[in-house]
């Protein structure tokens, strides 16, 4: 039997129904809290939390997820954010509508391509610090308070910025140098 059709059939017979419904090589989330999914052509797990009500990312999230929405909670402070660091896998982190007042990227989100942190509490951008974004493609920040934007708002991760979405926020300050390396589209 040749090697492609060897693994073929092992792959497939670990991803076989269960009695029960869905293929066991599934992500496992607790319904109760986030519903989650395989994407079938990449194989990227979907991670959906949002308006649940939490205070917290929620234990227990596949450490492969890929993209997470967190949107419309009561997420406040770093300590509700703090277990993000347990999906090194993020491309896509949906955080919008919570109340964080501030954001902390580390090395552990450096595939992070897409982060959204509308409609939250932020009045600084020194309040976000973005340095261990260095996949960083897209930031929306629409709908916070941010007056200001100083020189170098964006670290290092400005430089791969294509799309910067600050509508809805009352920025009277624009600093020398505040949105130098930003390459496309701001909004």
């Amino acid at each position: 039997m040749p090697a492609a059709a060897l693994l073929l059939l092992l792959w497939s017979s670990s991803a076989s129904e269960t009695e029960d419904g869905p293929p066991s090589s599934w992500p496992s989330c607790d319904p109760m809290v986030c519903a989650c999914a395989a994407d079938g052509e990449t194989g990227r797990i979907v991670a959906d939390c949002a308006s649940r009500g939490l205070s917290s990312v929620p234990a227990g999230l596949p450490a492969n997820t890929s993209a997470l929405n967190l949107s419309g909670n009561h997420l406040s402070g770093p300590n509700s954010t703090r277990l993000l660091s347990s999906l090194p896998r993020l491309l896509s982190l949906d955080l919008s509508r919570n109340r964080l007042d501030s954001f902390s990227a580390s090395s552990h989100y450096y595939l992070l391509e897409r982060l959204d942190l509308s409609s939250n509490e932020i009045s600084s951008i020194r309040q976000i610090s973005l340095d261990g974004l260095v996949s960083l493609r897209e930031l929306r920040l629409a709908g916070n308070r941010i007056v200001s934007l100083p020189a170098g708002a964006f670290g290092g991760a400005g430089m791969l910025l294509r799309s910067l979405d600050l509508r809805n926020n009352k920025i009277v300050s624009l600093e020398a140098g505040s949105l130098v390396r930003i390459r496309n589209k701001i909004g």
